[in-house]
């Protein structure tokens, strides 16, 4: 029988210095998804349609942000702090409070704007926090604000929550189990006013990214293949959390620099697993182990290791990063014990999935 185990914590992770983000609301609806992680997509059983606005979101999902196109009718200064008020397309005017964490970008040309660069009578496409003050107008935290719309495709903010890698090609599962999201040889990916050099295999569930794309696939979840995917920074407060198995089991776990981490060897005891510790060219090793392979990796080092335990005369595997090297910290108030990436249960056959304060590790 597959186990779950799930990561929740008491209140949403915080991205981007507020609430956590990424997916949006259209009107129509569509039937919410027994289970959040699902089979990977087939690009050939759906029907393609044309979009102009980012996709549909389950009705009983409850959403990371909300998007909406409207106008700006003023642009409000108190100081430092900068607001925008605007008129949507439907519904009544609000304010929209800008903040150093709010992503500003020109929606044609994919590059960040200044606030000065925002004027009365612009219209614009806003992504906002879930909280909105009762005050009239109301008043909500803007998470991205995208300019010059174009008449292309307006770009699409989303949270992964599933990342899968075949044979080189990245899907992310995206916004309530929703809509996949994937990147083929000739998407542009590129990062949010940094210049690192980043590709579609650094899109991390839990981080959101921008895509653009002209079709959406008519499944559930939706598909798209996006001609552009821009990946935004992740909030690196260290958030508590905690990891629930079967209903009864508490065990503590974080998000320590944008990446879920789990105790090692509480997590692979309550999964069945086998943890073990070994010394290689004088580095601490941290084996997890099921019956037909070991996953190892240095203390220190993001460097994750898949090892077949059957004889193989072929060369190992690449190891893998998944942006958090394994290392040694209290068990918070308790002992040390040594912390590793959630994700890296993916390589012993596990599903990884994250959903708003939940984090999902299921047997396949």
């Amino acid at each position: 029988m597959n186990k779950r185990i799930m990561l929740a914590g008491s209140a949403c992770v915080l991205l981007l210095g507020t609430a956590a983000f990424a997916a949006n609301t259209q009107p129509e609806a569509v039937e919410t998804p027994a289970a959040p992680t699902v089979s990977a997509p087939a690009a050939d059983t759906s029907a393609a349609v044309d979009i102009d606005a980012p996709a549909t979101m389950p009705e009983e999902a409850i959403p990371y942000s909300i998007g909406i196109k409207a106008v700006v009718t003023e642009v409000l200064r108190d100081g430092d702090r900068v607001s925008l008020e605007v008129k949507p397309e439907d519904g009544e005017p609000i304010v929209l409070n800008l903040s150093e964490e709010t992503i500003l970008l020109d929606n044609t040309q994919a590059i960040p704007v200044s606030v000065e660069d925002i004027k009365a009578g612009d219209t614009i496409y806003a992504y906002h926090s879930m909280m909105m003050t009762m005050s009239i107008p109301g008043q909500t935290p803007a998470l991205v604000v995208l300019t010059n719309l174009g008449d292309g495709a307006i770009a699409s903010f989303h949270m992964p929550e599933q990342v899968l890698e075949t044979d080189g090609k990245v899907t992310a599962l995206c916004d309530n189990g929703s809509i996949w999201v994937s990147a083929s040889d000739e998407t542009v990916v590129t990062p949010y006013r940094t210049r690192q050099m980043v590709t579609a295999a650094d899109i991390r569930m839990g981080q959101p990214f921008l895509a653009w794309y002209d079709v959406v696939m008519e499944s559930y979840p939706a598909q798209a293949v996006a001609n552009r995917i821009m990946i935004l920074p992740a909030g690196f407060e260290e958030q508590e959390l905690s990891l629930v198995l079967d209903g009864d089991m508490v065990i503590d776990a974080k998000m320590v620099d944008g990446e879920a981490v789990v105790p090692a060897r509480l997590t692979a005891e309550a999964l069945g697993l086998t943890v073990g510790y070994r010394k290689e060219d004088g580095k601490g090793i941290v084996t997890v182990s099921n019956n037909e392979a070991e996953l190892s990796v240095p203390i220190g080092e993001d460097a994750y290791t898949m090892r077949p335990k059957t004889p193989n005369t072929g060369a190992l595997p690449a190891p893998i990063a998944y942006g958090i090297a394994p290392y040694t910290a209290p068990y918070f108030d308790d002992e040390s014990v040594t912390w590793i990436s959630a994700e890296a249960f993916g390589l012993l056959g596990y599903d990884v999935s994250i959903q708003h304060n939940m984090l999902h590790i299921t047997k396949r």
